[in-house]
């Protein structure tokens, strides 16, 4: 018996994306998506990152660092 993904992967891929659009929009009206203290951390750290712009990294910093990683 064909599942649901299996029937959508049987789509063209046009209107799988269109699936994918649909989900991803909806996502937002999702309680779970993120948490009250996810919020709040990311208030605190703008907060942090605005009275003192010299602890952000550059550009460069966060690819070299990514590069780093996955080498």
């Amino acid at each position: 018996m064909a599942t649901p993904i299996d029937q959508i992967r049987q789509l063209p891929v046009a209107e799988q994306l269109a699936i994918v659009e649909q989900i991803w929009d909806g996502l937002h009206e999702s309680p779970e998506l993120l948490h009250e203290w996810q919020i709040e951390e990311a208030r605190r750290r703008a907060k942090e990152l605005d009275s003192d712009e010299s602890i952000a990294l550059s550009e460069d910093e966060v690819w070299k660092r990514v590069d780093d990683i996955l080498k």
